[in-house]
């Protein structure tokens, strides 16, 4: 959206007169043309002549930017962009997108996010006000198995049900449904 000069309203010219209209813009707008019934008739200098009546309207377009994604290290997973708010090519501005950085390499996992989004939460919104670059960033899972109880167990008899944590050396974070296989040697 935007506003006019003069502002809207019917207004009385003498005839031929050269009128100057103009249409500054909101934040996160641009002009684009001018339409309605004569707003062909409007010059590139914005001025329209008064030889009858005339009756034009300002048109707005909202402002659009793009959002470059990459993965690194390349091919080790992907990023879903979602429209928080609605959908289109290029992000309008003002508009959220959601983003969720899904590794597709076995043995990798998400770390966090670079360029013009920071931090590690995952999915992760961006406020889209100006062209956007995104960097989802994964490494690779270095597996630590931890028993407990703690001491060695090679050559021994369980009895019940004995606790295995898999975590990740990265951040400790248990990894859930991990499946252990134990075979006899």
């Amino acid at each position: 959206g935007g506003t006019t000069l003069p502002k809207p309203g019917k207004y009385t010219y003498g005839e031929n007169t050269v009128v100057t209209l103009k249409a500054p813009p909101a934040a996160g707008s641009l002009f684009d043309h001018w339409g309605g019934a004569d707003g062909a008739s409007v010059s590139s200098a914005n001025t329209i002549v008064m030889n009858g009546n005339k009756s034009v309207k300002a048109v707005f377009s909202k402002l659009t930017y793009p959002l470059n994604i990459t993965v690194n290290p390349e091919g080790t997973g992907t990023v879903t962009p979602e429209l928080v708010i609605k959908a289109g090519k290029d992000y309008e501005h003002g508009q959220t997108v959601r983003l969720t950085a899904t590794p597709t390499t076995a043995g990798y996992l998400f770390t966090d996010w670079g360029g013009d989004l920071s931090g590690s939460e995952n999915p992760a919104e961006l406020l889209i006000d100006s062209a956007k670059s995104v960097t989802a960033n994964f490494a690779e899972a270095k597996m630590e198995i931890v028993t407990q109880p703690a001491a060695s167990i090679a050559g021994q008899t369980l009895g019940g049900f004995p606790t295995v944590k898999v975590t990740t050396k990265a951040d400790g974070t248990p990894i859930p449904n991990v499946a252990i296989n134990v075979t006899e040697k």
